[in-house]
């Protein structure tokens, strides 16, 4: 080895792992430049010296490293570093650096081309950096400048690549994996990058990313992960693929994060960003959480897909990609009392077992929007607190469940809002389940299957409660008989006619009009078939205005009240209900009007009345004499012709005035 010496800068021990780097130089003193092809600490670089090894392949326990602030140990390419067991680590960089200034250099691995590490014995690394307490921001580094395999064979515990402070940085590809002569990893996890005495590790990956581990692919506890250029493939066959409590790991490159029996991505804090993801806050503020996936080809699977638990909340963004959970939840967040949001613009979320979308226990307050163009597989399940839901024209027939928790009272303070805007054709009603307020609205047309649908009563805060239906939307249902317990808002249109009459919609709660209430009935006499609404709780004064479909009626008298169309238990305003313009309805000689009859509605008929043209009328009796007669009014004249006919009258009296002159 090529030696040049730099004044030395004393080390202290650092943790268990820097005891053992300490510990392998058994003079306790440290020789500037170590190049041996095998033994204990066989290729070193410490005081401050720059050393170049001589050869390509070095084994030994804790082969290689690079210690105190100025040492720099460059590596051949195509270097091949085994451990022989027993090992802490394969390949180091540290130094506590206490005291530094910015101007003094950290210590410095420095590969010039290819690298291959391979380590042995359990809780061993493969590439192991730290920087400790620094006061002057000085890291260590390790730089590849090829491509790195790392590996950890045959044994359990510590890490293939751990950061604790320091840089590392791959202008190649990685590849990362627990065993390199077997396909089954053990557990070990691949990257564990973190914080000690003040400073973090960054790690760059500059040519995309492959692990493959038995236990955590990447821990993030502070710091940064990237992975640039190519692909990024983080599989954990047992553990979570991503685990991170804090800092940020950041792929934007088409990216597949998959565990086998545990959780793809487990965030309970910092950031995770993949696919070339543009998410909502650049960095998210301490104690929260925020996973999102950009438009590239990304694909999360696992056991479950996501786990967001940081306590002071949660974000999830999906602009494309795949989240699929084999057995449990492809997306959940949990922050027993915060915030959270779930932003569904694009992609697809796969629940194949479990629940597509699920907000764990506790209070807090839970967002889920669903644009256009996304694809939602399994039930969506929201807990206690006021959460929202909010359905943008996605199609929801996949869907199975859609939860908002809790119940359906305003007495505890909670209101969970469903809006559905832009959903078409038939669903199930049972699928919506304990929703204070469902909203209709963004030009909806939406058919309910079954009998019944639960929703809220009510107003809270002046926010009318129960089932919306806002103006430009249609409420259908498909059974002859349906039952809205709660209250409903009608403001667009509800329809009951589907060329069938004698549909029965009731309403448990009070019904609020505004809208068209369409009505199929068989105009004749009393006994006629129609379809009717029946509110067991009170009307406003808002109208509705009743669209009648006559089926085949040929038209008759009514006797009694008449045809039923509207039932009410409670009030009902007297202006409650209408029929559109001309505010009656003639069939075969017979006009038929609503009519309030105490606070129920009916139709009653009865003929026409026509004068008959052939039936002479009465002459007048002359007048008797004494009494005022009361002629019709004379036709009266225009202006023009009232000053011609004054002109003419002035012509004639001059000349009768010139014939007595005369």
């Amino acid at each position: 080895m090529i030696c040049k010496s730099h004044s030395r800068i004393p080390v202290t021990p650092h943790r268990v792992l820097f005891a053992a780097l300490v510990a392998s130089f058994a003079s306790g003193s440290w020789a500037a430049c170590l190049d041996t092809p095998s033994g204990n600490a066989a290729l070193t670089a410490s005081a401050g010296s720059i050393c170049n090894a001589s050869r390509t392949d070095y084994s030994g326990n804790n082969v290689a490293g690079a210690y105190g602030d100025g040492s720099v140990l460059n590596l051949l390419a195509g270097t091949s570093l085994v451990t022989t067991g027993g090992s802490t680590y394969t390949l180091s960089s540290g130094g506590l650096n206490v005291g530094g200034t910015p101007t003094e250099a950290a210590s410095l691995v420095h590969a010039l081309g290819d690298l291959s590490l391979t380590s042995r014995g359990n809780n061993s690394r493969a590439l192991y950096i730290y920087s400790g307490a620094n006061a002057g921001n000085v890291l260590n580094k390790v730089q590849i400048d090829g491509n790195l395999v790392a590996m950890r064979a045959g044994s359990s515990g510590g890490a293939v690549v751990q950061n604790t402070g320091g840089v590392i940085e791959v202008t190649g590809s990685t590849r990362l994996g627990a065993d390199a002569s077997t396909t089954a990893p053990a557990p070990v996890d691949g990257i564990r990058n973190g914080a000690s005495g003040g400073t973090t590790g960054s790690n760059f990956f500059r040519n995309g990313l492959t692990i493959y581990s038995a236990a955590t692919g990447i821990s993030n506890s502070a710091g940064l992960v990237q992975v640039l250029g190519a692909a990024a493939s983080i599989n954990s066959t047992a553990g979570a693929a991503i685990n991170i409590s804090a800092g940020t790991v950041d792929m934007p490159v088409p990216a597949t994060i998959t565990s086998g029996t545990g959780t793809a991505i487990l965030a309970s804090g910092g950031q995770v960003a993949l696919g070339n993801s543009t998410p909502s806050s650049a960095t998210p503020a301490a104690g929260t959480s925020l996973v999102s996936l950009g438009t590239q080809a990304v694909t999360v699977q696992g056991a479950n897909g996501i786990l967001a638990s940081a306590p002071g909340g949660n974000t999830v963004q999906m602009q494309g990609g795949s989240v699929v959970a084999n057995t449990g939840d492809a997306i959940s967040v949990n922050a027993p009392a915060a915030a959270n949001s779930i932003h569904i613009q694009a992609g697809q979320l796969t629940a194949s077992a479990g629940r597509a979308i699920v907000d764990g226990p506790g209070n807090g307050n839970t967002s889920v929007i669903l644009e256009s163009t996304a694809q939602v597989s399994g039930s969506i399940v929201l807990g206690d607190g006021s959460d929202s839901l909010t359905i943008h024209g996605t199609d929801i027939s996949q869907i199975t469940l859609i939860d908002g928790g809790d119940d359906v009272s305003t007495a505890d303070g909670f209101v969970d809002r469903l809006t559905l805007a832009g959903i078409n054709g038939p669903q199930p009603a049972a699928k919506f389940l304990n929703w204070e307020r469902i909203s209709l609205t963004g030009n909806s047309d939406l058919t309910l299957t079954g009998s019944s649908l639960v929703t809220g009563s009510g107003a809270l805060a002046g926010e009318a409660m129960g089932l919306v239906v806002n103006g430009g939307n249609t409420l259908r249902f498909q059974d002859a008989t349906f039952s809205v317990n709660g209250d409903l808002g009608n403001q667009g249109q509800v329809a009951l006619a589907n060329s069938h009459a004698g549909d029965v919609l009731t309403v448990t709660g009070n019904y609020a009009g505004g809208g068209s209430l369409a009505l199929d009935v068989v105009l004749g006499d009393s006994s006629s078939a129609a379809d009717h609404l029946v509110v067991q709780g009170n009307t406003d004064a808002t109208p509705t205005t009743l669209a009648i479909s006559n089926l085949a009626g040929a038209g008759a008298a009514t006797s009694g009240d008449g045809i039923l169309l509207v039932q009410v238990a409670g009030s009902s305003a007297a202006n409650a209900f209408t029929l559109p313009a001309p505010g009656y309805i003639d069939v075969g000689g017979f006009r038929y009007q609503l009519v309030q009859v105490g606070n129920n509605w009916y139709l009653q008929s009865k003929a026409i009345v026509v004068a008959d043209p052939d039936t002479p009328t009465n002459p007048e009796e002359p007048p008797v004499p004494g009494t005022t007669t009361h002629l019709a009014p004379v036709p009266t004249l225009s202006g023009w012709a009232l000053m011609l006919l004054s002109s003419i009258a002035a012509m004639f009296g001059m000349g009768q005035l010139r014939r007595r002159q005369r």
